[in-house]
């Protein structure tokens, strides 16, 4: 049981995308995941809130700065959400080892008649030192 209090007690939960509405595609600020280990949690969750035919995209990317030259982390990606009026939520399993310095969430929305979706990604790594 001690094992398991450890590893609970090193995860260090960040927000790739912080709650929000969204009525526009985003990107958000990369977080450098140098100081994790091992594989990370990234969580979706989406509600949305407006429009006809809505979709929602969200994928991982990953960069060696944090402000710019980010590319598409391959796998690291939600099946497009096409719902309406419903949530979804979707876990993507990270290994930080096998990424650029900096990690960032990119939500894409779709659909028509001023479509809304309520987002939060969140990152849960364990660092690696405590």
């Amino acid at each position: 049981m001690a094992s398991v209090m450890n590893i609970l007690g090193a995860l260090a939960p960040v927000a790739l995308l912080p709650a929000a509405s969204l009525t526009s595609n985003t990107n958000g600020t990369g977080i450098d995941v140098s100081a994790y280990d091992g594989v990370a949690l990234v969580t979706v969750d989406l509600v949305n809130t407006a429009g006809t035919n809505p979709t929602a995209d969200v994928k991982l990317q990953h960069s060696d700065s944090s402000g710019s030259g980010y590319t598409d982390i391959s796998g690291a990606a939600i099946a497009q959400v096409i719902t309406a009026s419903t949530s979804a939520r979707s876990q993507i399993a990270l290994d930080v080892s096998a990424t650029k310095k900096y990690v960032r969430a990119v939500f894409t929305i779709g659909g028509t008649s001023s479509p809304a979706w309520t987002t939060s990604v969140l990152f849960i790594g364990a660092k690696k030192y405590q």
